[in-house]
């Protein structure tokens, strides 16, 4: 096989694979595309002038899980929106610099209330006036540190507008549909749904279909309906994406 490493028109460079005679797939085309198109986007960002970001996105993605982990026990959440987000971006053909801050927004979403996790004990969602003022605030807050940073906008977006909800019943400005960012409403989904299959805040984890149809079930009114289904498009196998019964799915905590 001959494969040409291209990203956004240019030939970054051929590579020859041999497959070993033992390999069963009669037609391994589609798996090395998905192979080495990644292969051909890190190889586009070697020789972009920004060439240390990737280096600091990680540092930044081994920090949050970090503190996840001291918070809440596991980083399962964000290290399953990172993934999930990465692959919804390359599906609708988000360009590295703005997936990469995207994925920026998911490490930093909640950086406003970073510093009061001892606040919300884990699975314990009766809060007092003060810890829920606390919570709503925390997207200002961490606004607020930002200041006299240059920091994308897409990020910002996130920080800013990832609790804001598609029918304008969310916060901290309650806009609604369109209005709100997509990268915002793109991170809503990705964190419901890594809550759902982790089991974040003490529920019990949820089968993929399970939640696909939960997800669903909030299309419209949480979430954008169109934008939930090319994430479970991007994010399930072809099998996870059927449709089952959701009046049999159990009735989850909302999502504050």
């Amino acid at each position: 096989w001959i494969i040409a490493l291209k990203w956004e028109n240019d030939l970054l460079g051929n590579v020859l694979i041999e497959l070993d005679p033992g390999f069963v797939d009669p037609d391994p085309t589609e798996l090395l595309e998905e192979l080495f198109i990644e292969t051909s986007r890190l190889l586009s960002r070697y020789h972009d002038s920004h060439d240390n970001a990737d280096v600091n996105l990680e540092l930044v993605r081994i920090l949050v899980c970090q503190h996840e982990k001291m918070s809440q026990g596991t980083d399962a959440l964000t290290s399953t929106m990172v993934k999930q987000v990465g692959r919804l971006a390359r599906v609708m053909a988000f360009p590295p610099d703005q997936e990469r801050d995207l994925v920026y927004g998911c490490l930093l979403r909640d950086v406003g209330i970073f510093d009061k996790t001892e606040e919300f004990p884990r699975g314990d969602r009766t809060w007092s006036n003060e810890q829920r003022q606390m919570w709503l605030a925390h997207p200002a807050a961490g606004l607020a540190l930002r200041k006299d940073l240059n920091v994308p906008q897409t990020i910002l977006d996130v920080v800013k507008c990832h609790h804001e909800r598609f029918d304008g019943k969310g916060f901290p400005q309650g806009i609604e549909g369109h209005a709100i960012p997509l990268v915002a409403r793109v991170v809503a989904i990705a964190e419901h749904y890594a809550e759902m299959v982790t089991g974040a805040d003490g529920q019990s984890p949820l089968s993929p279909v399970a939640a696909a149809e939960l997800l669903r079930r909030s299309a419209g009114s949480r979430f954008d309906p169109d934008l939930v289904e090319l994430f479970l498009k991007a994010v399930l196998p072809g099998g996870a994406r059927r449709r089952t019964d959701s009046s049999a799915l159990p009735e989850l905590e909302p999502v504050i």
